[in-house]
């Protein structure tokens, strides 16, 4: 009969299915096995099927010689089966089984180690996952831009503020040389000679790009020997542009709030001094004399109250008096107050609110401070024999009144416009007609739009111009108006 042990041997079958048949044909060829036998050569063989089948993926030519190793010893007993008495077959089988549970056990631990590492691994593998991930998301909630580069001077990290202020795509940029994302040679040899920095672990150097913004620059050597060849640099990028500008404006603040300040107490002084020394002889001119002096002081106060108004506004602490107003009394009781600064001007200024029911549940007294400011500047900017118009509309479908200044001024360029009410700033095209601190009309936005809800909107014209016009919510809307460090009488 032929040996199934050898068809398979020759066959070179691994699977557990072949197994189990290989163990089935010992079983018919050898004859009656005991029980127990069986049960080890069967379950031992399928084990080695099943094991080998998983352990091939991690060690596949362990395998490989193990099954050589069993297919030789199986092939060796067969051949020398004629020459063992039938007493000895039980013998013979036990040596098989235990060649069978030697390997299985090996195969059994190998497989094990392999599965422990490969969980090891993942696990690692996950949580570098989510360490990179928490990395991303904390370069990318600061607003500073942070760029890592490595030993090759390459950006192997960066944020999105980075690419944003240096204006590059990021993704494209990761492992690409520093010097080919950037197109600011200076910056570059900043970020490279970092490395080479021996005198401070930090450097931090203020650079002006190519389109006038200012960056403070701070590099620092990372690794685990700092200024090794492999070691990497750290650089943040700290846009300062505005606060230059916001230092800036502030000197210049001082100088002019000194100014304009010095303006009306000098003139005041002066006119003091000549009513006390007696060169006013008349009542005409003695009434002149103190026009000027309360015209000053006026002007001196109104300056003053709108330092301290926009600091109590940007502070929160402005107390808000909400009341019912007539809008339409109010702006004639600004027009009554600068009429005599029109008529010194020689400016007109037409009445043209008409007898409209404009009521608003307003802060009277900011909203009066306001339109002061407005019609100041309006009669400032205006030539001698120019016109200033104020008028009113109420429009009840919307619920809003606004009401407008218009001159006959110069006009303001268009691009000077969108930055007409930051504070400080004093348009350049006309800052030489008239003085002024720069405060007013940010004052006057921040009134109308940040405690009343309403909005301002300007309009200008070079030669013709400009009309600026103030938006507020009727008294039925806006009694539910957000208060500014304060609430309603």
């Amino acid at each position: 009969m032929t040996s199934p042990v050898k068809s398979a041997c020759v066959l070179g079958i691994g699977s557990a299915a072949a197994s189990l048949i290989l163990a089935a044909g010992v079983a018919v060829w050898l004859g009656p096995v005991p029980a127990a036998a069986w049960v080890i050569l069967a379950g031992g063989s399928a084990t080695i099927g099943s094991l080998a089948a998983s352990a091939a993926f991690h060690a596949a030519l362990r395998v490989q010689t193990d099954l050589k190793r069993l297919s030789d010893y199986v092939e060796t007993t067969v051949n020398s089966s004629d020459a063992v008495p039938p007493g000895n077959l039980s013998g013979a089988v036990q040596r098989f089984a235990g060649v069978v549970t030697e390997t299985t056990a090996r195969l059994r631990g190998e497989h094990d180690a392999s599965v422990a590492r490969c969980r090891e691994l993942e696990l690692e593998a996950r949580v570098n996952e989510t360490q990179r991930r928490n990395l991303e998301a904390i370069l990318n909630a600061i607003s500073d831009g942070v760029i890592v580069t490595d030993a090759f001077n390459e950006i192997v990290l960066a944020n999105g503020a980075a690419a944003q202020a240096l204006r590059f795509d990021l993704g494209p940029s990761l492992r690409r040389p520093i010097d080919e994302v950037l197109d600011d040679a200076r910056l570059v040899k900043l970020i490279k000679d970092a490395r080479d920095a021996t005198a401070a672990d930090r450097r931090s150097v203020e650079h002006r790009a190519r389109d006038e913004r200012v960056f403070r620059v701070t590099s620092a050597v990372v690794g685990h020997e700092r200024h090794a060849p492999g070691a990497g640099v750290v650089t943040v990028l700290r846009d300062v542009t505005h606060d230059k500008e916001v230092a800036a404006m502030k000197s210049e603040f001082v100088s002019q709030v000194s100014h304009e300040l010095r303006t009306p107490l000098s003139s005041i002084k002066a006119y003091v001094e000549m009513l006390i020394d007696g060169e006013a002889h008349d009542e005409p001119t003695r009434g002149q004399f103190y026009d000027i002096v309360q015209s000053e002081t006026d002007r001196l106060e109104r300056m003053i109250d709108n330092i301290l108004s926009i600091s109590k506004i940007d502070a929160g602490v402005t107390s808000v008096n909400l009341q019912r107003v007539d809008l339409v009394a109010l702006l004639r009781s600004c027009i009554g107050v600068l009429r005599p600064q029109a008529e010194s001007h020689g400016v007109t200024v037409h009445d043209e609110l008409g007898d409209a029911d404009a009521h608003v549940f307003i802060d009277r007294e900011m909203v009066h401070q306001a339109a002061i400011n407005l019609l100041s500047n309006a009669l400032k900017y205006t030539p001698r024999g120019g016109e200033v118009h104020v008028t009113l509309e109420a429009d009840p479908h919307e619920n809003v009144v606004s009401f407008a200044f218009r001159d006959t001024g110069p006009g303001i360029p268009a691009d000077e416009l969108p930055r007409l009410f930051q504070k400080f700033y004093r348009a350049p095209s006309n800052n030489r007609l008239a003085g002024g601190t720069g405060l007013g009309l940010n004052l006057v936005k921040q009134v109308v739009e940040t405690v009343h809800g309403g909005r301002v909107v300007v309009k200008s014209e070079i030669g013709v111009g400009s009309t600026f016009t103030c938006e507020l919510p009727m008294a039925e809307t806006n009694r539910g108006l957000p208060l500014v460090g304060g609430s309603s009488a």
